[in-house]
């Protein structure tokens, strides 16, 4: 792939729930503190150790509506019950600063961003060495019912079929290592 130099890089990642992705880009943002988050909205609850602005924007159903209807979402997904949809203000932004911008989305929505910006992006999904590991994330995590994991459990067989059209399949067995070699493909990608 060649090196992104005319504008930014959008580097998108998409996992199964519970396979640590999150914790991926946390740690990825803490040492290279030049590149940006892209904070997506969504109408889903808060949790406890969320804040609004920098872990998502929280909407209610209605204002998340007027994003869309303006044509302000580059994307969006109605994933678990819940809407996600990334500002297409961040996008723009970055790519015309010539910033590394750190996209956290669901498959589809990382496929969708891909295609909108196939010269400007790369994806990353995260993968697990196995299921029973991510139902022991999920069930370790205590942050949902078990409704709702049964619900990110239905999920994987769409992000299984899905995870093959990414451009980088990196498997979290070990964190350190899995951060690194993602570290590794983004700088590859973008002119340093």
């Amino acid at each position: 792939m060649s090196k992104h130099s005319i504008s930014g890089l959008l580097v998108i990642f998409a996992a199964y729930s519970g396979a640590g992705k999150t914790t991926i880009i946390k740690k990825l943002l803490e040492k290279n503190k030049n590149w940006k988050f892209s904070v997506s909205a969504t109408t889903r609850k808060k949790r406890n150790y969320e804040i609004d602005g920098k872990d998502y924007h929280f909407l209610s159903s209605n204002e998340f509506e007027k994003l869309l209807k303006s044509n302000n979402l580059v994307e969006y997904e109605n994933v678990h019950g819940e809407y996600y949809g990334t500002p297409k203000k961040q996008i723009t932004d970055a790519l015309n600063n010539k910033e590394v911008l750190i996209l956290d989305l669901d498959v589809l929505g990382a496929l969708n961003v891909k295609k909108q910006f196939p010269d400007t992006s790369i994806t990353i999904f995260i993968d697990i060495p196995n299921e029973e590991l991510l139902v022991q994330r999920l069930n370790k995590r205590a942050t949902e019912s078990q409704e709702l994991i049964e619900k990110r459990l239905l999920r994987i067989s769409l992000e299984k079929e899905k995870k093959e059209s990414f451009d980088f399949i990196v498997i979290n067995d070990k964190l350190i290592s899995c951060m690194n070699q993602v570290e590794e493909i983004i700088k590859k990608n973008m002119i340093l």
